[in-house]
């Protein structure tokens, strides 16, 4: 029985794969193996083929690195036909549309299955050969060429979907086909020759695969950190997903991008994160009130009267701090961005900073437009609490779908000298070794290129892949963690998948910066850790759009759930706390109680 095997990597990659001789060689088993590669970015296919099963018990198809590099390899073992010649030998290649194409099919057509699968003589295909599966990739060369595509994304899927079911009902057929750039798979009805998949990301868990047709090995140092997706007749191991009867999937960089069962899990969702760190429980806390300042004295304004309820949702949110010291403090300064965003998208309805220590402060804007307070502290203590208590109304963000934005979509983005100037510190990526770099260039181009260059397909996916692929683990990291270190281990928190965020689009030259606020997630999930504790995201700036966020932790796009307060080229900028102790202190203790609460019936006044 034929087997095919594919894998679809993130990046050109070159990993070791051999061949082998099946067990059984005899007349009446089929000949020939064959595999082929689109070499490194090309579209132009190379086929290795041998018609006749050797001595030699394996075909050692890719071992020489500088020469097989590609993001797609697709193997078949043993023919369609009992002739030892290297026409029928499978995978089959066409040239359309300025690409190669390729194909592979295991399973038999019935006979008489040419009257349905017609060829005509006025048709730019023909086969060379004299194999069902040869007739069947040309049938669908003349399919695509006759609605007009000239690549497998011009197809609609649910219309290739109907060829190839419509096929299948004149036989067996198991069917891999390519053009350069995505990778379809079908697999049989009936189940026939059963297919299996996964979908591995670094850290992997297994890098060498073997199974009774052929051995994969994935332990280049180049390949290391590379997503991929392999598809084989062969169980290769435990994690292998069956396919459905009549399932197809479309591939792109190690990407499923389509698939047939609409309702089927792709992905394994994200762990179940740890619970709580402390107990509900508030501190009562002194009441030593920082002034407002000028900088703030517009929020007192009465803006709830102009605020269209059934447009906002309102959220109360506490945010309290506790430090803990062995040896009394007498002098420290402290600053302090806890205090929420206020602009035409969220309105501060009321604002309180408590601090548990006497002292001086005041309220200033900083550089980044945050509302931040400067407090100094000269009385001796062991103990501070800082205790911020806010209102909020949240309006929608505006759709991403503007048409403007349609008129700058694609990457490279390019940027006036002005905006340029005004975007420099947003655009800078982090100061990580040059060989660290350049892997995160190419896995932040491997977004781009599975989405055709397209700015927001491109954005998205970055979100969505960090949001399945990277496990939420707390205390995994610490605050130096870089994002190249979270790319290796792909385990964090919220801040460290921003950090990686923030790096990837800054070198897709999108501006990008951290925002600190908080989340609402409700009480009916479980992963009420995130509206317990600060939260993180980033916010790209896109073109007649502005600053906009997206939260790779949920995989989401940023939207009135999500609470902003301070913003900054990184953490340290939007940093809820920081503060230097000048006398005293000793060892360090620290705990953070965080509770958000939806208001449904948050009482608005609305003028005369």
């Amino acid at each position: 029985m034929s087997k095919i095997l594919a894998l679809s990597f993130d990046c050109p990659s070159s990993p070791s794969i051999l061949l082998k001789c099946p067990e059984s060689s005899e007349q009446n088993q089929p000949y020939g193996r064959g595999f082929c590669w689109y070499n490194n970015e090309e579209l132009s296919i190379t086929v290795v083929k041998e018609a006749k099963f050797t001595s030699d018990s394996t075909f050692a198809v890719m071992q020489d690195f500088s020469k097989f590099h590609s993001s797609i390899f697709i193997g078949h073992i043993r023919g369609a036909a009992k002739r030892l010649v290297q026409k029928d030998t499978q995978p089959f290649s066409q040239t359309y549309a300025g690409r190669d194409w390729v194909f592979v099919h295991s399973g038999d057509l019935r006979s008489g299955y040419e009257q349905y699968i017609p060829i005509d003589k006025n048709s730019s295909f023909e086969p060379l050969g004299s194999t069902d599966s040869e007739r069947m990739f040309c049938f669908i060369l003349d399919k695509i060429k006759q609605i007009g595509a000239r690549s497998l994304a011009d197809v609609d899927r649910p219309t290739l979907y109907s060829w190839l079911t419509e096929i299948n009902k004149l036989g067996t057929a198991n069917i891999m086909l390519s053009d350069g750039t995505d990778m379809v798979v079908y697999h049989d009805a009936n189940s026939f020759n059963p297919l299996y998949w996964l979908r591995s990301y670094p850290p992997h868990k297994v890098v060498h695969f073997e199974a009774d047709s052929y051995t994969i090995d994935i332990t280049s140092p180049f390949d290391i950190h590379h997503t991929f997706v392999l598809v084989s007749n062969d169980i290769i191991t435990q994690t292998c997903i069956t396919f459905s009867p009549s399932q197809m999937i479309v591939l792109r960089r190690g990407k499923i991008t389509w698939n047939s069962l609409e309702h089927a899990e792709l992905v394994v969702p994200n762990p179940e994160v740890s619970k709580r760190l402390s107990q509900e429980k508030i501190v009562e806390v002194p009441k030593y009130e920082i002034e407002r300042g000028p900088a703030a004295a517009g929020l007192n304004k009465q803006i709830a009267d102009y605020i269209n309820v059934s447009q906002h949702k309102f959220f109360s949110v506490v945010h309290e701090t506790k430090y803990s010291y062995d040896e009394a403090i007498s002098l420290s300064k402290h600053l302090f961005n806890l205090h929420p965003q206020n602009d035409h998208i969220q309105n501060v309805l009321d604002y309180k900073l408590l601090i548990s220590v006497p002292g001086y402060g005041e309220f200033f804007e900083d550089v980044f437009g945050n509302i931040s307070a400067f407090y100094r502290i000269n009385t001796s203590y062991n103990e501070l609490i800082i205790r911020s208590e806010s209102i909020v109304s949240i309006a929608e963000n505006p759709s991403l779908m503007s048409e403007t934005l349609h008129q700058r979509r694609d990457i490279p983005l390019v940027w006036l000298p002005s905006q340029r100037q005004m975007m420099s510190p947003y655009l800078l990526p982090p100061e990580l070794p040059e060989s660290e770099l350049s892997e995160l260039i190419e896995f932040a181009m491997s977004f781009v290129k599975r989405n055709d260059y397209d700015l927001m397909e491109a954005l998205d996916d970055i979100n969505q892949t960090i949001y399945r692929d990277f496990e939420y683990v707390p205390k995994a990291t610490s605050l130096t963690t870089t994002p190249y270190q979270l790319y290796m281990t792909r385990r964090g928190v919220c801040q460290d998948f921003t950090n990686l965020f923030i790096c990837l689009a800054r070198l897709l030259n999108v501006p990008a910066r951290y925002r600190a606020g908080y989340i609402y997630v409700g009480s009916d999930i479980e992963n009420q850790i995130q509206s317990e504790a600060s939260h993180a995201w980033v916010e790209l700036y896109l073109p007649y759009i502005g600053w906009y966020g997206f939260d790779p932790t949920n995989g989401c796009i940023v939207k009135n759930e999500h609470i902003r307060v301070a913003c900054g080229r990184n953490y340290i900028d939007a940093a809820p706390t920081s503060g230097t102790i000048y006398k005293g202190g000793g060892k360090e203790s620290l705990d953070i109680y965080v509770k958000v609460k939806s208001l449904e019936n948050y009482p608005i006044k609305h003028p005369a």
